[in-house]
């Protein structure tokens, strides 16, 4: 049996939330998707969960 990966999940800092200066709102295309994870897991921010669904206080695009 496999650990679990370790998941960092974004938290409001000192400055307070941080996706107030992206230029681009990532778009998940639900057609294309096949649900392997991979946008998830390569989230530098850790912005988007199981639902593929993106938290864009933290996201920074």
């Amino acid at each position: 049996m496999t650990d679990p990966v370790a998941m960092s999940r974004p938290t409001e800092g000192a400055a307070g939330k941080t996706g107030s200066w992206r230029t681009f709102r990532p778009v998940v295309d639900r057609e294309a998707c096949n649900a392997c994870g991979l946008c998830a897991m390569y989230c530098p921010d850790g912005c988007i969960n199981e639902d593929h669904e993106i938290d864009l206080d933290y996201c920074k695009g």
